[in-house]
């Protein structure tokens, strides 16, 4: 099995997150990091393809992110996941609509495209790590009230074990006991930390926030999970050509990698092989930039 840690750094000083993130995977002290021209390089380049993104999809990412809505929101994520996706397929290709039914509408070698996007998300991952984020919200607020002036990216990392039982009946605790171990490191004071949490990584950052830090094992795709997620969307594909006068739909399947919500190992050889009403599938991994190129119809 493959075993992947994800956390999150600032882009106000990714070069110390990095340190941080990289020392605690080795169990060593940041100040033992050195980072390579290469590592620059590569933080540089990584600042470009959001750039560069961004134009892709624009100005329907400046329509959205101006709008902001529970929506709006929602449709700017998947606009994103797009966007990459269009940046590393690597063609000429142009978002033309940005609505539903389909998703959006992309225009190739002056032929209009469909394109409808869908994930595949471990749910009971996603009710956990939701509620998780939620609690961390409620600390923040009660940590800017109690110290107002205290800025930084803080990853928490959680033991999923520990607190999953906690979740639902002692919420309360769980925040008060988080609030007081920060709260402790910023004053450089050693308090025990509750049994759920394995560690708390300090970046420095213009303001509060507190970022789930994880650690998790990648779940293989199986093929009837894949097979079902493809179903759900061919229902009305034909409806969108009439409707839409668009000449090809393509499915595009996007599983985050950057959280266990959405990461899994992908089997070449278990992928379904079955006549589909979309012209292309794609299956996406965005944290990696990988494209798996599946069914082509002639």
């Amino acid at each position: 099995m493959i075993r992947r840690f994800v956390g999150k750094i600032s882009g106000e000083n990714p070069e110390e997150g990095i340190r941080i993130i990289i020392a605690k995977m080795l169990n060593t002290h940041p100040s033992l990091i050195s980072l390579s021209d290469e590592d620059f390089a590569q933080i540089k380049e990584m600042d470009n393809q959001i750039l560069k993104i961004k134009e892709l999809i624009n100005p329907f990412y400046d329509s959205l992110k101006n709008k902001n809505t529970k929506e709006s929101n929602k449709k700017l994520l998947e606009l994103i996941d797009l966007g990459k996706f269009l940046y590393f397929l690597n063609q000429d290709i142009r978002v033309v609509e940005c609505e539903e039914q389909p998703d959006f509408i992309i225009e190739c070698k002056s032929e209009s495209i469909g394109v409808e996007l869908t994930g595949i998300y471990d749910d009971t991952v996603v009710a956990e790590i939701k509620t998780i984020r939620k609690i961390f919200k409620k600390c923040e607020q009660t940590i800017a009230k109690r110290s107002s002036t205290l800025k930084g990216l803080f990853n928490v990392i959680i033991i999923p074990d520990k607190i999953r039982e906690k979740l639902t009946t002692k919420r309360e605790q769980l925040i008060n006991s988080i609030c007081e171990c920060i709260l402790a490191m910023a004053n450089n004071k050693h308090i025990p930390k509750p049994d759920f949490i394995e560690d708390i990584l300090w970046n420095q950052h213009s303001t509060l926030e507190l970022t789930l830090w994880e650690n998790y094992w990648l779940a293989d795709l199986s093929t009837d999970t894949l097979l079902q997620t493809i179903m759900k969307k061919e229902e009305k594909i034909t409806v969108y050509k009439a409707t839409k006068n668009i000449n090809k739909c393509w499915l595009l399947i996007v599983i985050d990698g950057a959280s266990s919500i959405s990461s899994f190992n992908i089997n070449l050889d278990s992928l379904p092989n079955h006549l589909t009403a979309f012209d292309r599938i794609f299956i996406f991994d965005s944290f990696k930039g990988v494209i798996i190129n599946g069914q082509v119809n002639p």
